[in-house]
């Protein structure tokens, strides 16, 4: 079996591609949920200014 078997190469590809597409996703989830938290920290702020203000 000669090291440039086309299935071999082609399975090989395809677990790279996997890989990265796993990695896209992870770290875009983790970005949207790092968003979600600083909006929630931020309108949690607002809030607790605002009730300062009423205070």
């Amino acid at each position: 079996m000669s090291p440039f078997n086309a299935e071999e190469l082609e399975r090989r590809n395809r677990d790279r591609h996997a890989r990265r597409l796993r990695y896209l996703k992870r770290s875009l989830a983790l970005n949207s949920y790092r968003i979600d938290s600083h909006r929630v920290a931020s309108r949690i702020i607002h809030e607790a200014g605002l009730r300062q203000h009423r205070d």
